[in-house]
Order: C-alpha cells, then structure tokens, then sequence
C-alpha cells in the first residue's frame, strides 16, 4: 500500500519561498508541477535546498491523497521556516497504518471469525489495542461487556486504603474465569476515582482468586468504587464488530458485521508511534522554528504503552531526542493519561503552527507541545476518536528545577479547536491538558464527549512553587464531559498557585461523573489567585463551582443553575494549610469571593461547605448576588448548607448550617444581595438569555447573552482570513500600500470597510464619491476600503500593520454586506454570524485604539433582495454597541430607503450595492456631524 509520491521545486514569487508538489501517481497528470519521488525524498530535496538557499522558507504541498508513512516524520532545525500544507480544497492523509489481508475465514469457538495476520511493529509488549474496521474502531472482546457492570475487585491488597500502591486485587467468584485461554494476553482495565489503569497480569491463583500486577498501581479508590473489565479475553469474542488478539499466534480474529465479507472488508492497525515530531537541538540550544503544518489529516498512529517515568519512551525513540515528560518527574502519575505524548508532536521549538488539520483514530494526545515550547499556534483543528485527549502542552517545573529553565513552555494559543470523543482507550485523557505552562490563550474550543476533564491547567497540588499562570481559558463550550466513567473531574480544572489566570465566559454544562466530582468548575489544591467570571454553567451531577481548597480567588458575573447538588461548594477549609506559608503575618483576605452572580435552584441548596470556618465573613466574602429557587420560596430555600460530620481538628466542626436568606444574612454574609427570579427567556429550556424587561437587567447583573452567543468554535466570520476573492485589484498589494501608509503618516481619521468604502476616494481608478471624500476628509482620512471583503478579511488586515503606529481621532466602520455575497469561494453567512464577525472587528479595534478614541460602526447599508438579512444583522449590532462607551452606531436605512422600504434608486448605482456620489454626500455628512459633536 506504499504509494509513490511525485515531487518538484519551483519558485514561488508572490510568496518568496521555494515549493515541492507531492502527488500519489494518479494526480500527475493533474499536476504538471509535480515530478517523481516519496514523501522522504521531499524532504531530502528540501534539505538539499536548505544548504543551497540557507534562510528561504520552503512549502511542501501535498496534493489529494494518502501517504502511508514508513516511519515518523522528524524535522529538525536545518528544517526550519519549512511549510508542510495540503494544496487548497485538497484532501490529505498521513497515514501511520498497515493494512491487513485476510488470510482465511474460521471458526473460532461457535463464532465465525475473520483471520488476520498481525505485523510485529503493531504490537507492543504482547497487546494490540487498535484495530479499525472500515474506518471504524472495533471493540476488543471484554468482560463484561459494559463498564456500568457491576464489577469490581472483593479486596486489594494492601488493604489499607492510606497505601495507594497496590500490588494485587481478589476477584469476586465467578468474575474470572481461571481457565480462561492465554491468560498473559489479557488486559486489566481499572478504573479508580480520577484514573485508569491498563496492566497484564503477572500471576494468577485461580484457588485464591488472587491477580497479582507486574508492578504496583497507584488505585485511590474503595474495592467497591473500582471498576474491573478484562480485555482481549478470547471466551468474551461474542459479538458482531468485536476481535481478539492471540499474541502467541500473532494472529487476530474478528467477528464481521453485517456486509462485511473478506473481500469488502479494510482492516487497518497502526505501526508507527508518533507521526510526526519536531525537535530542536537541547544540547546546542538550536531551536526547531517556523514550523507549520496545515491541512493535514493524521491517522492510525499511537502503538505502545508507556512507563511511568521523566521521559516518553515510545517505540523507534532511540532516533529522537530525550522526549521530557515533566508530567511523570515524581514517578507513577497516572492523573490526566499523562504519561501518553501526542501524535503530532513538538519539542525545544518556536514559532510553530499547526493549522486546519484533522487528527483521529489514533492512541496518545493528538497535537502536543511537550517540553522547551513557546509561541505555538494550534489552531481550527479537528480532533476526534483518540485514544486519549486532545491538546497536550507539558513543560516543566522551572522554579523548582532552575537548571531546566531554557525547557519552559509559554505563550501558546490553542483556539477554535473541535475535539471530541476522546479517551477510547485512556479514559484520563483531557481534552486540552496543560502542565507548567504560562501565558496560554484557550479560547473558542468546542470539546465535549470526553470520559474525563475537559480543559486542565497546572500541575502542582498545594502552595508548592511552579511554573504557571496568566493563563486564559475562554469562550469554551464544554459539554457531555465525564459520561459517569471516572470521579473528581470537571468542566475546567484549575490547579496550584496561577496568578493572573482567567476563566472566563465559558459555557459548561452536563458533566456527570462515576462515584463523586462532576463539577463544572474546579479550582482544586492550593489553587490561588484565580478569576473566574461570566461563565454559565449547569446540570452537573454535583455542583457548578468547587473548589477544594485554595485562597484569594474571585467568583464573579457567572450564571449557576440547575445541579443535582449544591451550586457552589467548598471542601477544605484554607485555616487548616495556613502551615505551609512561610511568612508571618496576615497575608491573604478571603478563601474566596463571591459577588454578581446568578444562582438558580430547583430545591438544592445555594452553597455547601465541609468546616463551619468557611462561613465566617474572615474566610468568605459573598455579595451583591441574585438568588432564585424555582421551586422554593426564599424562607424554605437554604442558601448554605454544611453536612458532613466533623472532627475535634475542626473548631465547632459537628455543628450543622442550614441557613435561609435572613438567617445567612445575619451572618454579615450576602447582606446587599436580592431573592428573585432572574428573568430568563425559558430556563427550563435551559435558554439563559435574559428578557428585556428582566429582573437582572434592572439591577444591573452581567448579561450572560455573549458567552451564550459566542461560546464555542468561532465562524468563518470571526476568523482572521487574507484574501478570498479575485477582483479587479490586487489585494495584497493594496495591503502592503496600506502598511506603508500608516507607517509613514499619522491620520486623523481610518475608514475601514469594503468596496462601498473603497469606491469613496479616487484610489479605485474611478470616482464615485471622490469629490465628497475631497471636501470632507481628504488627507487627512485613511481609506482602509477594500474591494470585496468581509470581517474576517478585516481582521486579518487589522492584525497585519494595516492601522499599526496610528492615533487617529475617530474610526469610521463599514463592513458586513458581502456576509451575504454568496460565491464558489465562501456561502452566504447567517445574521448572527454576519453581527458576529462585526463584533469582532470592534473588539479588535478597541483592543488596539483604548477609550476614549470613538469608534463610529455603520449599519449596514440597505442592499436589493438582501434586507431582511440585514436588518437582522443590524439589529443585533445596534444592541451590541449600545452597551460600549464610545462606540456609536450610526444606521442611515431611512435616508437610503423610500417608504415602502426601496432602495432610493438616486443613491444607488445600477448594482443595488455600490453608492452613487449623491450617496456619499448624505453618508459624509451623518459622518461630520457626529464628528462636530466632539
């Protein structure tokens, strides 16, 4: 199945870098570029022009098809500035696989099976753990066959539940069968609190029923909270879909569904480990940089089980350097499928991107920065059907391991990303998992059908030092997370010391966990420092905020509803870490604060806590908060509640809170908060979008309608994008000529927007409103107009030097009209996503022009055949910069429009679209009347 790959080097011009085209044998003919050779060859070639052309970028682009890869590809630093990308509108596909035959139809048992050979590089220490079938993962044959069974060990060993390492288990009777075939090639999957563990079986005595590891596995959980499956058992191959490996034969047998025969059947395990790995050189502190790979689709990679220890050691690693795995410095962790890299993976590197790529069934993580990491992008990927989570970023522990200090990873930004079902074969694995890392930027990611944590920042329990915080994690939608398989997970998990970290607007809902968790947000040991705001989050199976023990984090402008438990927990009191500060003195206020928040309950209480310390005014500070129980009245609801059972460490720790608005008032707590229904458009549709006329608009509460609305994987529309049409002008040339403009003036005013601002000045080579543009603005205006383009296009302009060195006094926005210009190259946006892509534009304009500079947003004008699209988007709009300081919104509609809603046809040219200088003057004159204002 190995392809012949065709290649050749050409110069790129418009891009000042070298290219090589790849093409399977069957796109020659479509691709005259290409010439002869495999995907190794192209990056020999582009070795060989490295050494010749030192210092030019070089793109290799891959046309449609699938490469099967040899082995790993590996880039090092004579590879930088180097582009690996799929040619446009083109499918790609890296593919770690080998494809199987099958060599006999049999009957293994009373089952009619498949028979197929297995190569030895799939298998890894006797196990084969994938196996794809038709595209599909199949089911290895288990017992039993659910993992909602109840099935679970009658004693481990120790018993006592302090040792967390345990050597061996007893099976309950009848759990186990002792004569089972092959004995050595079954799986142990365990499942304890917030872990799993997969083990073979070292000894087995079928008198006793005792299994004994091979070596000791940390399991946190009771024998009767720890879930037992026995895989690749050959008595369990029962089903349709299902195989079974027999590692003393190598030979793997699998029952076919309906429709599959020998002949129609495609059966695929993976060889390779990684699939591709870029590392720079630790020793000569030479960094792999400019890397980017884009449009790629990785597949069928990730063989091996790895140890517990500071170094992935994966199959074929002996051509790598040392992998770090900071994750495992102490030795057997086993939280977060850690000690599992990513298939895409990167080390000691800079200024590296991954883009638009697709990475699925596979083992390990899908895209991670492991160690020495900074200025990484990853960004509008898809991730689905890994075999444990999405995003990895390690790092390592620089504060307490100085000498490692050139291995910190930081500034990394992992945004529009869609992953989900994850954790297929390491229930652990995250969907976006960060260790010591700092400055990272999440936002925009949509991640949900995941067995455990969504997203996971830090990785130090305690005060202890670490390498962290000015992390941000927002606009996330996160949902279906935990699907009742492991305990102690959330929504977003925050750990250890972060000073500077953000949780914010983020829309987190149904997480359910196995035994205990559940929560929607986590701030878990020592976290610290930490904010927490505009995030609306429900139906968990325990409670939307938690927060086991930490100090000064601030909870504020959050929407919590609807839990099983309490909303807001706590369960330890910061009073009892006070020991481990080192320096005398009060130096924190408040465990943490609650302000400006919704609560809404249907019977459970508000808040819970596990030590009567907490609800003393010295260790909470809880205000100006909006109650509602929609099934209570405010004197039957409790607001706070504290039941368990408490110990003589605990001052007054038996005594019991049970308190209802007045009563927890008198506490000194919540004194300026009200009771009342907030106002939402149908909660019990989970719609939290706030009425007009809503109890929480008039008091003033954060309306939660942004991080409903934008929440989650961001449009096109809201996507930096160059150019995406041809017209009659050369875009990028116009955009450099805008650069050096702006670089060598300073202008009063910028108008930014599309043709129908184009066409105002005379730049156009024709004048429609280039009179009206001279005697209202003339030099002293930037025309940022461009032909054609929609916000994205705007975005990408603002954040490439188009307005850099500028302080105007004004800017004047037109944009949104070819939203709804449908053509071959992008469809016609929805208003919602056309209002989206406009707002942010303003936000980008605001990030970089600060109050009070007056940001003018022009509705978008009236158009033939497209105004009740319009109207929609402008109303939208229009609510959105009503609520900003210094942003006006200015809609002529009734100046350009008859009675009946007609374009004036005075004011248009023949198009319906463009103005007519008759046009222009009515809108510069709306324009210098604002501006007299000032």
């Amino acid at each position: 199945m190995k392809k012949t790959l065709l290649v050749s080097i050409m110069a790129a011009l418009s891009l000042g870098a070298a290219e090589i085209f790849v093409a399977p044998p069957s796109g020659v003919q479509k691709n005259p570029k290409v010439t002869a050779t495999s995907v190794a060859d192209a990056l020999k070639q582009a070795k060989n022009y490295r050494q010749q052309h030192p210092g030019e970028a070089i793109r290799i682009v891959f046309h449609e098809g699938v490469y099967f890869l040899d082995e790993t590809i590996y880039l090092t630093p004579e590879l930088n500035d180097l582009t690996i990308c799929s040619a446009p509108k083109e499918t790609v596909v890296f593919d770690g696989g080998a494809v199987l035959k099958c060599k006999k139809r049999a009957r293994l048992d009373r089952n009619e099976v498949l028979v197929f050979d297995v190569p030895a590089q799939a298998v890894c220490d006797g196990f084969l753990d994938q196996l794809y079938i038709n595209g599909r993962r199949a089911q290895v044959a288990q017992l039993p066959k659910s993992y909602f069974a109840p099935h679970y060990p009658e004693k481990l060993l120790p018993e006592a539940v302090t040792d967390r390492k345990k050597s061996a288990f007893f099976y309950k009777e009848g759990d186990f069968g002792p004569d089972y075939y092959n004995i050595s090639g079954i799986d142990i999957h365990i499942l304890s609190a917030w872990n799993d563990i997969h083990t073979p079986i070292a000894k087995h005595d079928a008198k006793t029923r005792q299994i004994q590891f091979p070596e000791k596995r940390i399991i946190w959980s009771k024998p009767e909270e720890t879930c037992i499956v026995w895989r690749n058992v050959r008595e369990a191959l029962t089903e349709k879909g299902e195989y079974y490996f027999d590692n003393q034969k190598m030979e793997l047998y699998y029952i076919p569904c309906d429709g599959e025969t020998a002949e129609n059947i495609e059966a695929i395990v993976p060889v390779n480990s990684l699939l591709f790995l870029a590392a720079g050189d630790e020793q000569n502190n030479k960094k792999v940089s400019g890397i980017t790979v884009e449009g790629i689709t990785f597949r069928h990679g990730g063989i091996g089980r790895l140890l517990y220890s500071p170094a992935y050691e994966i199959p074929g690693a002996e051509r790598f350097p040392v992998l770090h795995n900071e994750y495992n410095r102490r030795g057997q962790t086993q939280q977060g499928a850690c000690f599992d890299p990513a298939v895409v993976s990167f080390q000691y590197a800079d200024h590296c991107r991954v883009l638009n790529c697709r990475v699925e069934k596979s083992n390990f993580y899908a895209i991670g920065a492991l160690s020495g990491v900074t200025d990484f992008e990853v960004s509008h990927n898809t991730i689905t059907d890994m075999g444990a989570g999405g995003i990895l970023v390690n790092g390592v522990n620089a504060e307490r391991f100085p000498e490692l200090a050139k291995l910190v990873s930081e500034r990394i930004t992992i945004c529009n990303n869609h992953i989900f079902e994850c954790g297929k074969f390491d229930f652990a694995g995250l969907g976006i998992l960060i260790g010591f890392a700092r400055g990272t930027l999440v936002e925009h990611n949509l991640i949900h059908n995941l067995n455990y944590t969504g997203i996971s920042a830090g990785w130090s329990w305690g005060y202890a030092p670490a390498t962290g915080g000015e992390n941000r994690i927002g606009f996330n939608h996160i949902y279906n997370i935990g699907q009742k398989m492991l305990s102690d997970m959330g929504g977003i998990y925050l750990l250890g010391i972060q000073p500077g970290s953000r949780v914010y607007n983020n829309l987190v809902h149904d997480i359910s966990c196995r035994y205990y968790g559940g929560w929607a947000l986590y701030a878990d040991e020592g976290s610290a420092h930490e904010v927490w705001e505009r995030n609306v989050c429900y139906d968990c199976t325990r409670n939307a905020f938690h927060q086991h023990y930490g100090r000064e984090n601030t909870i504020r402008d959050n929407v919590f509803a609807f839990c099983e438990q309490e909303l807001i927990r706590t369960s330890m009191c910061e009073m009892a870490q006070r020991c481990n500060y080192r320096f005398p003195g009060l130096n924190y206020s408040h465990d943490f604060n609650i302000c400006g928040n919704i609560f809404v309950s249907d019977g459970q209480p508000f808040l819970r806590a596990s030590h009567m310390q907490i609800f003393s005014p010295d260790e909470l500070y809880s205000d100006n908060n909006l109650f509602f129980d929609v099934k209570l009245p405010v004197d039957k609801s409790v607001i706070a509640i504290k039941k368990e059972k408490g110990s003589a460490d605990w001052p007054g720790g038996d005594k019991v809170v049970n308190d209802n608005l007045a009563a927890w008032q008198k506490r000194g707590l919540d004194r300026h908060s009200v009771w009342g229904d907030p106002g939402f458009v149908d909660a019990a549709k989970r719609d939290f979008h706030l009425k007009e006329n809503a109890l929480a608009r008039q008091l003033g509460f954060y309306d939660p309608a942004p991080t409903l609305d934008f929440a989650g994987l961001l449009p096109q529309s809201c996507t930096p994008t160059p150019k995406i049409e041809n017209d009659c002008y050369d875009w990028y040339q116009r955009h450099d000529q805008k650069c050096k403009a702006a670089q060598a003036k300073q202008y009063e005013l910028i108008f930014i927007g599309d043709s129908i601002t184009h066409f105002w000045s005379r730049e156009a080579g024709f004048s429609h409103g280039g009179d009206t543009w001279e005697k209202y603005f003339g030099e002293r205006a930037l025309n940022l107009g461009f032909g054609f383009d929609r916000t994205q296009n705007v975005l990408w302009r603002i954040g490439h030097g188009e307005v850099d060195n500028q302080k105007p006094k004004a800017i004047i926005l037109e944009i949104g009209t070819n939203q709804f210009s449908g053509t071959a190259n992008y469809p016609v946006d929805t208003p919602l996503n056309a209002y989206r892509g406009i707002r942010a534009v303003i936000g980008a304009l605001r990030q970089r022009f600060p109050q009070p500079m007056p940001i003018y947003v022009m509705a978008i004008f009236p158009r033939k055949g497209l105004q009740s699209q319009i109207d929609a988007a402008n109303a939208l709009t229009r609510e959105f910069c009503a609520t900003l300081p210094y942003v006006k919104f200015i809609d002529l509609k009734a100046a350009f429009t008859d009675a009946d809603g007609a374009i004036k046809a005075e004011l248009y040219q023949t198009d319906g679209t463009h103005l007519t200088p008759a046009g222009y003057e009515i809108w510069a004159q709306a324009i210098q009347a604002e501006l007299n204002k000032k």
